[in-house]
Parts: structure tokens; C-alpha cells; sequence
């Protein structure tokens, strides 16, 4: 059941140089004939162009035409049908061909070392010009690798069928394995106490210690080793599988591409393999050369393996895949993806079509399939590729608008001999994927975790809500590494005191698909994927990464369990100028806007300060309240919902998609709480008109000073320095100016430009800003703002008024809520709040900031 042998005509189909390590001698015209796409001839010789012999194809179709033209329908034609094939079989022209066929591929997964026949190009030309001329010993070392391989060449066995072109159909349910040796597998029954090693390091040590503990063993290991070796080599090297034979083979892929091998033009290939022929980094040139020539007749996912076949227990998700010959001339595919019926493939819905563009389209750098559910959803991430670019597009100087870079840090098996089991003086927490969250680095806790040697916790204890509102507290990793090896990973790459990351093992039907988040600059797995960019608006990148829409477009291709670079680098993201452009529910830059949440949000512990303060918030982390997090994140899904270009119906079906949190907010709160705070909060952004701005429902703001922790003896209370110093890269000041007693100033770097001025944007160019924004940018009080401003004289800016002089039903003016009259005073900590009644609405501002004038 092996087709990794071949014949000549299939195999030379641009072999690189490099594949000529195994076949030794001093005949270029033989390298330089493989390196061809030799062919069966109209005349049924099989041709090894100017190397000078041909292998007797032809004799053979002969034999099989007859054989097939001998009439079964009683026992003597069955009988003489028979002896025709054993004489087929018998035949000089058969054995000779075989023999020739298998030399040549026998010279690739050959042992070189004394006292093994050598398979040189001279060996390879013998067997197919005088193959009684090899030597005995030679002869039987090549039917002993052909039978340890399973040497089989199509066209030898079914010279007839290959006369005529190839097969009409061909039908298969390959083998799904991974060519290279897994040590863990191939020891779980020989050895346990191998195969449960704590990790890959102490395995390999355990492994060479059993050449002398136990040498059948080793002696064992070894030739599965050089099977495996042997294996790969032959499906790499030889040019016979240039489409499939890359990256961490599967064999699945390989016999997708040999049964293509095998069907006549206008033939068909049905077969029945992993989804991730579709969607996987390692085939994207078989499947990118199949969607590209109009091959791919149909794709039909049929979800989890395990769903249809209780027995596998895989997590796999499989497919039916059809295929057509190379005159197949189809131009749209057919797909289906999460079937979980027969019955789904007849719902049209279901059914999407894609045309070659729409895979360059929709994956430019991959050309590999989406898994749309719907076909709304294939319209929806159409229309969005159409208006925005992908993070990084392959093969274009300009197709990269962040800029951004790549980084494993610590690879949990190569580098685990730097792993520390318990922290010293110089030592990093190793931060694995299960231990972060969105906009939360301290979700997962190892405290109180029993590890047991050889197992992995797929889920770890989460800190209660408590423990996460003392900015203090961190949660503990199971493994340490030294601070300066970190520093060597990062030397020249990054700078900055955070990091940014995603969890590279993650699935489509997941509560969340990208599971992105801020951490400190610390250690992280290979598992923990980090992204970094030079450009000064990429510390606002995090937010996007961790929205509902961005993470629905990665649901849309990502078929396998892993998040991977090639997955990242083809969704669409903003770019980095969209964050210097003014959105339409708010007259602020959209850096502006969303930096408040972005930094209520993530930096919630001292150990992310640095995160904060290149956000422009200089002052102690804020407090983690779930119910202000909740509201800010809806607000940020609407901002970029809105922004991505979606109606209001689509934000439905997208936030409808996301299952498992729709569960778990209607077990929580007996509705779908998620969908319905977005949808409020998109409803308030569509509304909002110059004048009459979206305001956030949080009370204070995000970003408040009142919501953050107390400073640190002998640190600055909390404050904000405007956009533009943090892009000039200003460093915070030294010294905070009080702008009433016990509350937080707002020191800005350099003195700030009036708002109705325009101002410069991240992306270039300018955006006004209005005096009626929504948020001013907290850095200077309003009476600060205003000095230049000719109506500055109409105002009373409550920075001159003590707190202690207020009185219920004051009249204010609020400049963007209009008139209201104070309903109550609350204080809480150093922080004054005024509960004031407006003409439309109430609304709870702290005291403080320059936004009131007392009437």
C-alpha cells in the first residue's frame, strides 16, 4: 500500500541539484536527462532522453491490451486471462523494467558506508541498457531495499491503463502519518519510562543511554531511524513529489499528488484526507497548483474524524476531496466546510463556490482554501479583502504596512536545558501560552498545580478577580529562565519592557480563535508566538489583534489546530495610518480614542508598567474591574467593527458565529450579554454626528486617573502625555502640576497646541480636532487647553473651584452634554465624582479635569 517508489517519467520533474547526493558517477547526461520531465511517448517507450536507453514500456501495453481484450465470461477465458497475467509478470521486458525503475530509486534511501553495494549513476545506466551486466550482490541489495520500501511504479504495473493516458477514476483513503520518526510514539510500548520523559532534552539523554543499558533496542531505534530518514530523503530529493514533499511531511499529501499523477486528463481523483490538505502551511503548493490550473473539482470538510469514526478518538478534521485531470477545464470549485451531516452537503447555503482569484484574494501569500460556514460568511471576508490589506503580504516591498517581525523565543524541547525549576536573583518567569488571555497576562496561575512527569495541564487555575485588582500580584509559571538569555533572544530586535504575543495552538471552533495579549519582557514558549514593528503605533496593535472581528476573520481560514505565521500574516489587518485618521462617532484620531482602553485594559499590574508608559499614561497601573472591562471591550469591538467596514446585520451574524460565548453568557446572564453590549455600543457610534459625539458609557471614562491604583511612594500620580509626545518619543516628565487638592495632574511634555488646530498623525498627514470632542486627551486641564481660545473667557474652569464648595442642584455646563443640574457627591479615595442631570441623560464625571463650567 506504498507509492513511494516511481518510475523515471514521473520522477524528473525539475530535480534540484541537491538531489544528486545519493547517485555518485561522472555521467552529467544522466543528471542532466532526470532534471527533464521525461514522458510515456506516443509510442509506449518509456524514455530516459539522453541518457541513451529506453525501458520497454510498449512490449508491456502489448501484453496488457491482450490481456484485457481475453474474454471472462466462462472458466477457460478466466483461466487463460490468468496465465496471460503470470506471463506478463514472467516476462523479460517486466522484470527488466522493474529492475531499472527500482535502481534508480533504490540509489536514494541506499546506506553509504563500507561494505554496501554502491547505486551510482553508472549503476542506474547499466540496469536499464545491460541489466544482466550487475554484479549479484548488487542485484539483490536493490530487491531488498525494494521490498523494505514498497518500491511501486505505476506504469509497469498498468502499462495499459498508462498507454491510454492513465486512469479514468482513481479512488483512495490514504494513510495519514508523519514521515518523520516520533520518539515518544515509537518508545510508548518499548520503552515507557522513554517515552513519558519530562521533555525532549532528557528523552534524547535517556535514548543514547540505551546503547549500552539495552543494544536490541537501540540497534531497533536505529534502523526505524534510517527507514524514516530513508523515506524522506526519497519523497524530498528526488523531484517526484516537488508539490508535497516540503516541511514536516504527511503522507496523505503525497499520495494526493501521485493519484493526481496517475488520472488521464479528463479523469477524476476522489479521495478521503485530513482538511488540512486545504488549509496547511506544508501544502499550500499542492493545493495552491491545484486551485490555480482549475484542478480542484471539490472540497467537502466533514468536521472531526472522530464524529464519524468513534473508534479513531482524532481530533483531525477530514475531507472529501475530488479533483480533476489536467483537461478538466474547471474554473470555480465547490466547497462545503463543517459538514455534520450527509444531509449538510445538500443545503445550498452551506455551498460556496471559489474561483482561482477569490484563493489569491482571500489568502494572497498561501492560496490556500478558507473554511467559510456560510455563504454569507465567504461574502462578508470577500468584501473585506477588497478594503483591507493583509498584516504581511509575501513578495511585496510595500506589503507589509507594520513592518512586523516574527519570534520564537524559547523552544519548549531544544532550549529546555535553560529551563529553571525554581526562580533566582536573575530569573524570568517563562510565560506559556495557557497563562495569558486578552488584555489579561495573568489568567492562567501554576500555584497549587500537581505536574505529573510526561503529561501536560491543558488548563491552569485562573486568579479570581480579587487577587487580580492588586497590582502586585502575578501568577506563577512552571518554568524559569535566566534574564539575560532573554536579552540575548531579544538583542537588536526589541527594545521596549513588553511584548507582544499570540497562542499559537488554538482551533476555529473555540470560545476564541486568536487568543492575543500584552506581557511583560519576559521568557516565553515556542508555543507563545511574539510579534514585534518599529512603527510608533504598534503598541496600539493588541487591540485589534484581540477583537471580535479580527479574531472571526481568523476563524475563516485557519482549518489545523495551529495559529501559525502564515495564518497571522493573511488576515486583514488596519493599518498603521487608520490609527491616525478621526473616525466618524468621535472628532479625536482614533489613537486618541482607543489608547484610554487599551491602557485601563492591559496595564493592570506594575509589571507592565512600561506598556503604559508608551501608551502616555504616566502613573500607577488601573484597577481590574470585570464589569468596566466588559463595557470598554464592547466599545472597542463596535469601534472596529464600524471601522472594517460592517453593517449592523453582519455584526450579528459575526458576534451569532461565536457559539460557546453566546452559551456562556446566556448560562451567566441569562442572555447574550456580549452581542447586546456591542450592538448598544455600535448603535451609539452609527448615531453619533459632528457636534454630537459617541460617548462612552463608562463612568469615569476609561483611562480615569479615578480608576487607578495609588502611585508608589516617591512616583508621580496618574496622568496622561498627549499622542503626538509619545510619537516623538518624548520622555515623561519628572514632576506632576495639582490641579486641585488630592487629585492626579496631567503633565504634558511640551505645551499643547489648542484642538481646534490640526495635529499630526501617526500615518502622516493631519486630522482636526474639535473643541467639542468627546474625550479630550487628558494631558492638559481645560482651562490649559483654552488660554488660547477666544471663548475662553465665557468659562469658569473648575480647576479654580474646591471640591468642599460644590452644592447639590448647581447648574454646570459640560461641553459636550450641554446644561445639567449636581444630583449627588460621591467620594471614593482621593477622587470627587458629580452625578449630573442633563437635558437627555444622567451621567457621572469625575471632578477635576477642566470639563465643567459652574453656573
Amino acid at each position: 500500500n506504498s507509492l513511494l517508489g516511481t518510475t523515471p517519467e514521473l520522477i524528473a520533474q525539475g530535480i534540484p541539484d541537491a538531489a544528486y547526493d545519493p547517485i555518485e558517477g561522472d555521467d552529467p547526461v544522466l543528471a542532466r536527462a532526470l532534471k527533464q520531465r521525461n514522458k510515456v511517448e506516443r509510442d509506449g517507450q518509456l524514455s530516459l532522453g539522453e541518457a541513451g536507453f529506453e525501458l520497454p514500456i510498449a512490449a508491456l501495453a502489448a501484453r496488457a491490451r491482450e490481456i484485457e481484450a481475453t474474454s471472462d465470461d466462462d472458466l477457460l477465458g478466466l483461466r487463460a486471462k490468468e496465465l496471460r497475467q503470470r506471463a506478463l509478470l514472467d516476462s523479460t521486458e517486466y522484470r527488466e523494467s522493474r529492475q531499472a525503475a527500482n535502481t534508480w530509486t533504490a540509489a536514494f534511501v541506499s546506506l553509504k558506508r563500507a561494505g554496501v553495494p554502491e547505486l551510482t549513476t553508472a549503476t542506474v545506466r547499466v540496469s536499464g541498457t545491460q541489466p544482466q551486466g550487475l554484479p549479484a550482490e548488487v542485484i539483490r541489495a536493490i530487491e531488498d531495499l525494494s521490498d523494505q520500501y514498497a518500491f511501486f511504479h505505476a506504469p509497469i504495473e498498468f502499462p495499459g491503463v498508462f498507454a491510454r493516458g492513465g486512469f479514468g477514476v482513481v479512488l483512495g483513503n490514504p494513510p495519514w502519518e508523519r514521515v518523520k520518526l516520533q520518539e515518544r510514539e515509537y518508545f510508548a510500548e518499548r520503552s515507557p519510562e522513554i517515552a513519558q520523559a519530562r521533555n525532549a532534552s532528557e528523552r534524547k539523554r535517556m535514548i543514547v543511554a540505551i546503547q549500552d543499558a539495552n543494544p536490541t533496542l537501540w540497534l531497533s531505534f536505529q534502523s526505524a531511524l534510517r527507514h524514516s530518514d530513508g523515506e524522506s530523503h526519497l519523497l524530498r530529493d528526488t523531484g517526484r513529489y516537488p508539490l508535497a514533499g516540503r516541511g514536516d511531511i504527511n503522507t496523505y499529501s503525497v499520495f494526493v499528488e501521485a493519484m493526481r499523477s496517475l488520472v488521464a486528463p479528463h479523469g477524476r481523483v476522489g479521495v478521503i484526507v485530513p482538511t488540512g490538505i486545504a488549509t496547511d502551511d506544508t501544502t499550500k503548493f499542492l493545493f495552491g497548483d491545484l486551485t490555480a490550473g482549475g484542478s480542484l473539482i471539490s472540497l467537502f470538510d466533514m468536521g472531526e474524524i472522530s464524529r464519524w469514526f468513534a473508534d479513531t478518538g482524532g481530533l483531525l478534521r477530514f475531507c472529501l476531496l475530488t479533483i480533476g485531470g489536467p483537461e478538466s477545464g474547471r474554473h470555480e470549485a465547490d466547497l462545503v466546510f463543517f459538514a455534520r451531516s450527509i444531509s449538510d452537503l445538500s443545503d445550498s447555503d452551506r455551498h460556496f463556490t471559489m474561483r482561482p482569484e477569490d484563493f489569491a484574494l482571500v489568502n494572497p501569500n498561501t492560496r490556500t482554501s478558507p473554511i467559510f460556514k456560510t455563504r454569507r460568511d465567504a461574502e462578508i471576508t470577500k468584501s473585506i479583502h477588497s478594503r483591507v490589506p493583509v498584516l504581511r503580504l509575501d513578495g511585496n516591498p510595500d506589503g507589509s504596512p507594520w513592518g512586523v517581525d516574527f519570534l520564537r523565543m524559547f523552544d519548549m524541547a531544544n532550549d529546555s536545558g535553560l529551563f529553571l525549576k525554581e526562580p533566582t536573583a536573575d530569573s524570568s518567569p517563562l510565560v506559556e501560552p495557557k497563562m495569558v488571555h486578552h488584555f489579561n497576562h495573568r489568567f492562567g496561575d501554576y500555584r497549587g498545580v500537581t505536574l505529573t512527569p510526561g503529561t501536560e495541564v491543558r488548563q491552569l487555575p485562573t486568579p479570581v478577580e480579587a487577587q487580580l485588582r492588586n497590582p502586585a500580584f502575578e501568577t506563577k509559571p512552571r518554568y524559569w529562565v535566566n534574564g539575560s538569555d532573554v536579552n540575548d533572544r531579544l538583542d537588536g530586535r526589541w527594545e521596549r519592557a513588553w511584548l507582544v504575543g499570540w497562542r499559537d495552538v488554538a482551533a476555529a471552533t473555540n470560545e476564541r480563535t486568536l487568543i492575543a495579549s500584552v506581557i511583560p519582557r519576559v521568557g516565553a514558549n515556542h508555543k507563545f508566538l511574539l510579534a514585534m514593528s518599529a512603527d510608533p503605533a504598534f503598541v496600539l496593535l493588541p487591540a485589534l489583534l484581540s477583537s471580535f472581528v479580527v479574531d472571526w476573520l481568523a476563524r475563516q481560514r485557519l482549518g489545523g489546530m495551529s495559529f501559525g505565521y502564515f495564518v497571522m500574516n493573511q488576515i486583514p489587518m488596519l493599518p498603521p495610518k487608520a490609527f491616525g485618521d478621526t473616525p466618524p462617532w468621535t472628532s479625536e484620531r482614533l489613537a486618541t480614542w482607543l489608547r484610554p482602553y487599551l491602557a485601563e485594559l492591559v496595564y493592570t499590574s506594575w509589571s507592565v508598567q512600561g506598556y503604559g508608559r508608551d501608551l502616555g499614561w504616566i502613573g500607577p497601573p488601573f484597577v481590574f474591574r470585570k464589569e468596566r472591562r466588559d463595557l470598554m471591550r464592547s466599545e472597542v469591538d463596535a469601534a472596529f467593527f464600524l471601522l472594517y467596514g460592517l453593517d449592523r446585520d453582519d455584526v450579528e451574524h459575526v458576534m451569532d458565529s461565536f457559539s460557546i460565548v453566546r452559551t456562556k453568557d446566556e448560562k451567566e446572564h441569562g442572555r447574550y450579554r456580549t452581542k447586546e453590549l456591542i450592538l448598544d455600543a455600535y448603535d451609539g457610534m452609527t448615531a453619533a454626528e459632528p457636534g454630537s459625539p459617541f460617548v462612552s458609557r463608562l463612568v469615569p471614562l476609561p483611562g480615569d486617573v479615578a480608576v487607578s491604583h495609588a502611585p508608589r511612594d516617591g512616583t508621580i500620580p496618574g496622568g496622561w502625555i498627549s499622542w503626538d509626545d509619545v510619537l516623538r518619543g518624548h520622555p515623561p516628565p519628572q514632576a506632576a502640576r495639582q490641579r486641585g487638592p488630592g487629585h492626579a495632574a496631567v503633565p504634558p511634555a511640551s505645551p499643547p497646541a489648542p484642538l481646534r488646530h490640526a495635529r499630526p498623525e501617526p500615518g502622516g498627514g493631519s486630522a482636526p480636532a474639535s473643541p467639542a470632542s468627546t474625550r479630550p486627551e487628558h494631558q492638559p486641564s481645560l482651562a490649559d487647553v483654552l488660554r488660547d481660545d477666544d471663548d475662553a473667557s465665557a468659562w469658569t474652569p473648575e480647576s479654580s473651584l474646591e471640591p468642599s464648595s460644590i452644592a447639590l442642584g448647581m447648574g454646570v455646563r459640560h461641553r459636550s452634554f450641554g446644561e445639567g443640574k449636581i444630583l449627588s457627591v460621591r467620594e471614593s479615595g482621593r477622587t470627587t465624582s458629580l452625578l449630573i442631570r442633563f437635558r437627555t441623560e444622567q451621567r457621572e464625571i469625575a471632578f477635576g479635569y477642566g470639563l465643567l463650567e459652574f453656573m
